[in-house]
């Protein structure tokens, strides 16, 4: 079953990050294979399409790594933007000196903010956090943990991602893969 890699996102030298990656996991399988992409309905009438896809977030090379399936895409796009909404309105509370160089998170307003406002669906949590570039200097971020990994997002970068997220379509991207590969079988061009 081929793999098909699209980063759909990429840390620039603007970004908090610079080694930030998001990558669009496309899986086409043929009928050969015990889960297809796309099998014809038993009746013969027409086609079933399977989604075959994932999303990789990575914070660098050998650095924290998360993987999303399919079937937990939407409600992991629902809890990164409630968690970057909710990070953003308790910013000066959670981190009460946030202007000065080495600023921290405050343990108590943590500890409020993950007992009120609960962020976990489908295994993956978010909490508020600090990321530290490679100078060491803070910054606010969002950190997602779920049993395929763990990532810790600056929150500037976070919002742009989150911006990303709300014009990126995961089943149109699939659906013009599948015809992309589907041409290719058939041997032409559109």
């Amino acid at each position: 079953m081929p793999n098909y890699d699209t980063t759909i996102f990429r840390g620039s030298r603007d970004s908090c990050n610079k080694d930030l990656k998001i990558t669009f996991l496309y899986s086409y399988s043929t009928e050969f294979d015990k889960f297809p992409t796309a099998k014809e309905k038993t009746n013969g009438n027409g086609f079933n399409i399977e989604p075959s896809f994932a999303i990789s977030i990575s914070e660098g090379f050998e650095k924290g790594r998360l993987f999303i399936p399919g079937n937990k895409y939407y409600a992991f796009i629902t809890l990164f933007d409630k968690a970057v909404d909710l990070i953003s309105e308790n910013l000066y509370t959670l981190y009460p000196n946030i202007n000065k160089v080495d600023f921290e998170i405050d343990s108590k307003a943590l500890e409020r903010f993950q007992t009120e406002k609960a962020l976990a669906v489908a295994g993956i949590t978010a909490m508020p956090s600090v990321w530290y570039d490679d100078m060491s200097k803070p910054y606010p971020a969002v950190k997602l943990n779920s049993t395929l990994g763990t990532v810790n997002i600056p929150l500037e970068d976070a919002i742009q991602i989150r911006e990303m997220f709300k014009r990126f379509d995961p089943i149109c991207y699939s659906a013009s893969m599948l015809h992309f590969f589907a041409s290719i079988r058939l041997g032409n061009n559109g």
